[in-house]
């Protein structure tokens, strides 16, 4: 029996490695040096049924057929160009994780392409206003964020938000037949009350941009913002979760963790999902894990889960370097998206704002607003708002909150 296996593993690998230099042949039929690299990552992979199934049924398999047999480079621009499908993402971080395409830190390099889409089908005039508005706000901010670990998924989400709601304003003016520089405070009110206010109120760093400069005047964007949030979940919910993540064996384990995490420590799904395994560390009272500045001892039961899932096998695990993320995306070489693991959890009936929420009320009124901020990774004056809002008889949150989403 061992040496049929054998001989079937021989003849499958024969078979992927026929397959790969198929696909990645140029159209003298060779492989290219630049792609030399991948062939060699494909064949790693420690499941060949997923690679096979890739290679033959993959919209992103047939694009680097048709990128192998081009005559144009093949790089970070031109998969830009591309629509970002799921598809396109996934070859881009094979081909990053492979070394053939160096690596970038791909919330803010997608920022540009995106806004070029954008602009694509929109007038010269809207151009003109929105390029000088992202480069010297918005992507300088994103620029600056980043240098300072401060940006992530949900940065560039806000960050398009700007962007998107700026092009809406101007769609909407362009539709009156009226130009930026027309733009009143009723005209404003409008355009708010005619959509999603809490979306539409992204457009205030723009007007500020254009009364700096003069091309409006100074304009108010009513903020509506209420003084405390209103999510949360009754203690016994709270601990019920909780415990049902640190002990309920049907649960998927990313789901345990993650769950755990944000019910225990009140932590972002965006910081969950950018854990590494440098995060960890051991030390003389047990296992740490780093969400801030301060490594959080671990209780045992949290720090065993955890070593279970950074020891799973993944696919292409032999090319992945150390450190691994804890809660991979497709590919593992990139982090779970933090808004599908929101929806991943919510699926599990794990609210994720109303557990982090209930997290970060708790911790806030056990610890000096410095400590929290330093153990979580907040902001410092968020550590004081949280503070603050702990003061709050807890019985008023409960008879103040609003519906929890499914």
């Amino acid at each position: 029996m061992t040496g049929y296996a054998q001989t079937v593993g021989r003849c499958t690998h024969c078979a992927l490695t026929d397959r790969v230099t198929e696909l990645l042949s140029d159209a003298n039929g060779t492989i290219s040096p630049q792609l030399m690299p991948f062939a060699g990552f494909l064949l790693a992979t420690s499941t060949p049924q997923y690679l096979w199934s890739w290679l033959h049924r993959s919209a992103g398999a047939r694009l680097i057929a048709q990128l192998a047999t081009s005559t144009a480079p093949i790089d970070h621009h031109a998969l830009d160009q591309l629509p970002q499908s799921q598809e396109v993402i996934h070859l881009r971080q094979l081909l990053i994780a492979a070394d053939v395409l160096p690596r970038r830190f791909e919330p803010l390099a997608l920022l540009e392409p995106w806004l070029d889409r954008q602009l694509t089908a929109r007038p010269r005039s809207h151009d003109l206003l929105i390029r000088p508005f992202a480069q010297w706000i918005v992507l300088r901010r994103a620029r600056n964020a980043h240098r300072h670990g401060r940006f992530t998924y949900g940065s560039a989400g806000n960050s398009r938000g700007r962007l998107r709601q700026a092009l809406h304003l101007l769609d909407w003016l362009t539709a009156q037949q009226r130009s930026i520089a027309e733009l009143t405070q009723a005209d404003l009110d409008q355009w708010l009350t005619e959509g999603s206010h809490y979306t539409r109120r992204d457009v205030a760093s723009f007007l500020a941009w254009t009364a700096a400069r003069r091309l409006t005047p100074k304009l108010t964007v009513a903020r509506q913002r209420s003084d405390i949030p209103t999510w949360f979940l009754d203690e016994d919910q709270h601990l019920n979760l909780l415990r049902r993540c640190l002990t309920d064996t049907s649960l998927p384990l990313t789901v345990r963790v993650a769950g755990a995490l944000i019910l225990l420590y009140g932590a972002r799904a965006t910081t969950v999902a950018a854990l590494t395994t440098e995060h960890l560390s051991t030390g003389s009272r047990g296992a740490y894990l780093s969400l801030g500045d301060t490594p959080a001892l671990l209780p045992p039961t949290l720090a065993e889960l955890i070593n279970d899932l950074a020891a799973q096998p993944h696919r292409f695990a032999a090319a992945v370097r150390q450190p691994r993320y804890l809660l991979p995306g497709q590919p593992p070489t990139r982090p779970i998206n933090p808004a599908s693991l929101s929806a991943l959890l919510g699926r599990y009936g794990i609210p994720a704002r109303a557990s982090r929420n209930t997290a970060l009320i708790t911790l806030a009124a056990d610890l000096p607003a410095p400590v929290l901020a330093s153990l979580i990774g907040v902001a410092p004056a968020t550590a004081d708002d949280w503070s603050r809002w702990a003061q709050v008889d807890w019985g008023s949150y409960l008879a103040a909150r609003d519906a929890i989403p499914e």
